[in-house]
């Protein structure tokens, strides 16, 4: 008779079956690469010739209280502080991380896949029906060399897109600061311009009160002083409001009391080319080699479904004991049949989007090359406005001032002509610096344009074509 008691024994193959399914599995898990910041650093340093670093919070703030100064800031510092400090920054670091862990990811095999059970019978001295299995996916196997190409692709592409940016932001800065600084010198030409209002104000009250000018004369006097003290309050207001937007875009407190002591930088005098600046940006602009890398990326995710994947197959071993204690062990095979769904539609999608893709690349090549007449256009004419300023309209101005001095001091003229020609030359000179402001912006946009600073040997350096800096 038998024993009503029933205990499972895995035999050697049982045993063999499982350490081989187990081994690999177990081996991905080891020796997972590091995710770096080296590509976007190189990206970073090649095209603005700055600093970025993936690095914990302690660190950038040791980095930073060494960069900001007690007295001066300029645009170079503060662009590396902004890439240093600037919490945005970070954030986008952290999507390397994910993207690495994406291909991590893809390089794993799903965990295997045990089943069991155990069915007693009703009649007494019967060994109990017990079946098992230990399955593998054998499609997750296969497929494992096209799921680390897609994630890899994924992380190029995320690789180019925080690069981008972080340059994005580099460029806003740039902007930013340029309209602080120039919003600083019409605030100083203003306060000029008002102390000049404020004394024609009071040479009329004076004259007034003595009779020997009108109250229309005194009231024009008066409101030319009020209304200069009202544009000088705007300007006031502008630079707090850009104080905050560059605390902002550095990621510093408003306990960080930075200056700017330097004006807008006067531009050279001679003409440089800027031809080609077309091709220029269609060799290093991120977001056109970002359309690139998403064409790849869809075009690799075409092998994933193909018709194969649909069946889910899996591979293992199973093993069953029957009433009468007979143990039987041997492959297992699972599969789905792809009768009805055999990824056409999968397909059919990927296409689309490969198609569109391909589109979005086109379009924004187009669009890059149309632009760039429009931008260089626009750098030229700043220039010539700022150099039309600088050569004939301010110089004239000033003429008109010595000379109005000079009529004053023989009394053939009134101290009120002498005052609006200074008012006059104040306002040449803030014309003057709204140009220079202008010019150094289309500058910014025309490095924005072709991804990176612009450097004229770019293109004078180049037999033919262009090359990335």
């Amino acid at each position: 008779m038998r024993s009503t008691h029933s205990r499972i024994y895995l035999t050697p193959i049982h045993l063999v079956s499982i350490l081989l399914l187990f081994t690999p599995l177990s081996s991905c898990g080891h020796r997972l690469p590091v995710a770096d910041d080296s590509t976007v650093s190189a990206f970073i340093e090649d095209r603005i010739e700055k600093v970025v670093q993936w690095e914990p919070a302690d660190s950038l703030l040791s980095e930073t209280s060494l960069l900001v100064p007690d007295t001066n800031l300029t645009i170079d510092s503060a662009v590396q502080i902004g890439l240093f400090n600037n919490p945005s920054i970070q954030a986008l670091f952290e999507e390397i991380g994910i993207a690495h862990a994406d291909v991590i990811e893809a390089g794993l095999l799903k965990n295997p896949l045990f089943s069991g059970l155990v069915r007693f019978s009703d009649q007494k001295h019967v060994f109990p029906d017990i079946e098992c299995s230990l399955l593998q996916s054998f499609i997750d196997i296969i497929s494992m060399p096209l799921r680390k190409k897609l994630a890899e692709a994924d992380y190029q592409q995320i690789q180019l897109r925080v690069a981008h940016g972080i340059l994005e932001l580099a460029f806003d800065i740039q902007e930013a600061f340029i309209h602080f600084q120039a919003e600083q010198t019409n605030y100083q030409l203003l306060a000029e311009a008002v102390e000049a209002a404020k004394a024609s104000h009071l040479l009329a009250q004076e004259q007034f009160s003595a009779g020997t000018v009108n109250e229309l004369e005194f009231l024009d006097r008066t409101n030319e002083y009020l209304e200069m003290n009202a544009k000088l309050s705007d300007v006031k207001n502008r630079l707090i409001h850009l104080r905050e937007k560059i605390d902002k875009l550095l990621g510093l407190s408003d306990d960080v009391n930075w200056r700017i002591d330097s004006a807008l930088d006067e531009i050279l005098d001679e003409e440089f080319s800027m031809e080609d600046i077309e091709e220029i940006a269609l060799s290093q602009r991120l977001d056109l080699a970002i359309a690139r890398w998403e064409i790849e990326r869809i075009a690799r995710m075409y092998g994933l479904k193909q018709w194969w994947t649909y069946t889910e197959a899996s591979l293992g071993v199973s093993s069953a004991q029957d009433a009468e204690g007979v143990r039987n062990t041997g492959p297992a095979l699972s599969f789905g049949i792809p009768f009805f769904n055999t990824g056409q539609g999968d397909r059919l999608r990927i296409e689309a989007l490969f198609r569109q893709s391909i589109h979005r690349w086109e379009s924004l090549k187009r669009n890059i090359v149309a632009e760039g007449r429009s931008v260089r256009e626009r750098l030229l004419l700043q220039r010539k406005l700022v150099m039309d300023y600088k050569k004939t309209i301010v110089p004239h101005h000033k003429q008109v001032v010595l000379l109005s001095q000079a009529y004053v001091n023989a009394m053939a003229l009134n101290v009120y002509k002498l005052l609006a020609g200074k008012q006059q030359e104040l306002q040449a000179l803030m014309g003057y610096n709204n140009a220079l402001k202008d010019y150094w912006l289309a500058k910014v946009e025309l490095d924005r344009y072709i991804g990176g600073h612009f450097n004229p040997a770019q293109i004078d350096d180049q037999s033919g074509g262009c090359e990335t800096r």
